[in-house]
């Protein structure tokens, strides 16, 4: 074997080992794989899926937020503060104010978001990866649920696409999550 055929070789499973370590690695599970009902007790469930060349858990929990002001969303190992070895998000779990909670009931009752459709398409199409959000609102035994192609919050056409109520919804949740994040009972 020449020095050039060694060194070749040696690159060559230098330059695998990475895509051989990745394609090991196990998917996380979360607490929204499964389809079906909603967690007892829970009013709002909101997951987001997203694929392409994109790097993190699919799917994962943005927020679920239970009757008695208990609410949870999940992180993938990555976003924690110590390396594991796991193959579940973490769960993380939290009490919202009465206030946040009683505007989310309000939101999910309100006329137009019961009206809103079940399924919006993308108002931005990508060429390499989408998201899929899932809105479920659990009131009184009944389920309405939407479903967001590539939704961004921020996006000023949104105002005339999503349902009003749709949008502050998920503003609601971004901000409940956000401000959970500092203060997590781990």
């Amino acid at each position: 074997m020449t020095r050039n055929t060694r060194i070749f070789l040696i690159s060559l499973v230098i330059l695998a080992i990475p895509a051989i370590v990745t394609a090991q690695r196990k998917p996380l599970l979360s607490v929204c794989s499964g389809e079906g009902s909603p967690a007892n007790g829970a009013v709002l469930t909101i997951c987001i899926t997203e694929q392409g060349m994109r790097s993190g858990a699919q799917p994962q929990l943005m927020l679920r937020l239970f009757a008695d002001r208990q609410a949870e969303y999940e992180l993938s190992p990555a976003d924690e503060d110590s390396a594991t070895e796991s193959t579940s998000l973490a769960k993380k779990q939290f009490s919202v104010k009465a206030g946040a909670l009683a505007e989310i009931l309000r939101l999910g009752r309100s006329s137009d978001f019961q009206r809103a459709k079940s399924s919006y398409s993308s108002l931005i199409h990508k060429t390499d990866s989408s998201s899929r959000t899932t809105i479920e609102f659990t009131d009184h035994g009944r389920t309405k649920r939407i479903t967001l192609s590539n939704f961004y919050g921020k996006r000023p056409a949104n105002k005339g696409y999503y349902p009003a109520s749709v949008l502050r919804m998920m503003e609601k949740a971004e901000e409940i999550r956000t401000t959970a994040i500092g203060a997590i009972v781990r």
